[in-house]
């Protein structure tokens, strides 16, 4: 109901699914890491490269919480800061070279209501669309329509942009025309401003074609990963590009052999991969939580946050009006 009927051409049913809190995903990633004996810091920033003649011998950083300074030295420095990497290979030489300079805005909507009846759906948009790498290229994307905490996320849609890589928001006209183009493809959303919760906003990495092309048609397909010393004699620095969470894993195995193979050190793959922070429960095969929200959210942690809740009522609380989030967390 609402989907417009002018040309249809069929539909298909498949099942998915989706990650409910990709914040708390990222934070697994790093306590696992911490587990193999990664140190980790967080609010520090990475001003500018240590050298050593033409070799990089590390990173001089700031503690943002404070204002100090932090030199820290290492035999091989992986730069994955995303589009914040290109500002730091510039103070190589000047100019940033191979790494990734533009980029696309990337951003999704989140609106107040359930559409679909809890349906997840993919329509395909109005705006024309050139995918040169796709196999069948039939000129046009789709939006997804994904039922999330009693709303639905919309999107994702693209612009090209010229606003800082640190400051990058969404603009009045994009939110317009993301709005003009669902109640387009979907005239039965019927989406005013009233309607949006929030919004999700990011960049991706893009190639350097002119801007006025299609923003969705520049972004990269493959990550991009740099050996410096390969291109620029500069020893002890790779820089990596990546370009979606689904390839992550295998980007991180293909970019520490190409380190230690680099540093001339011999170590075999593990057999097993190891277990995210949080998945435990899931391994042992134990009953779950009576309380599924906590551990959909915290994994086999789950319990850290109940015990704290049960030591003060205030904790058990909800912080806000708008939000399920209790004080505990």
């Amino acid at each position: 109901p609402g989907i417009r009927r002018d040309n249809p051409t069929g539909a298909a049913q498949w099942h998915d699914g989706f990650i409910e809190d990709t914040e708390r995903l990222m934070l697994a990633i790093v306590h696992s890491a911490v587990l193999h004996d990664a140190v980790v810091a967080n609010y520090v920033k990475a001003d500018s490269y240590m050298m050593d003649g033409e070799r990089v011998s590390g990173v001089n950083a700031v503690d943002m919480l404070n204002d100090q300074p932090i030199n820290i030295k290492a035999r091989m420095v992986i730069n994955a800061a995303g589009p914040g990497a290109a500002t730091l290979d510039a103070d190589l030489t000047g100019q940033t070279g191979e790494t990734v300079q533009s980029w696309v805005k990337a951003f999704n909507i989140f609106i107040k209501r359930p559409l679909f009846d809890g349906l997840a759906v993919g329509l395909s948009s109005e705006t024309r669309h050139i995918d040169k790498d796709a196999v069948i290229n039939k000129g046009k994307r789709f939006y997804f329509f994904v039922p999330w905490k009693g709303g639905t996320l919309i999107g994702t849609d693209y612009t090209s942009t010229h606003q800082d890589v640190d400051s990058t928001g969404l603009t009045q006209s994009e939110l317009e025309g993301i709005i003009d183009e669902i109640n387009t493809l979907y005239p039965g959303a019927n989406i005013h401003r009233d309607d949006i919760g929030f919004c999700h906003v990011g960049l991706l990495p893009a190639n350097n074609s002119d801007i006025s092309v299609d923003a969705a048609s520049r972004l990269l397909k493959h990550t991009q990963v740099i050996d410096h010393e390969a291109v620029s004699s500069t020893y002890g620095l790779f820089t990596v590009t990546g370009i979606k969470y689904t390839v992550a894993s295998q980007v991180v195995i293909d970019v520490i052999e190409k380190v230690l193979d680099r540093m001339d050190i011999q170590a075999p793959r593990p057999d097993v991969e190891p277990g995210l922070y949080g998945s435990e429960l899931e391994k042992t095969g134990s009953e779950l939580p009576c309380d599924t929200r906590l551990y959909n959210r915290y994994g086999s942690h789950y319990r850290d946050v109940q015990e704290l809740s049960d030591s003060e009522q205030i904790l058990r609380e909800v912080v806000g009006s708008d939000t399920d989030t209790i004080g505990a967390e």
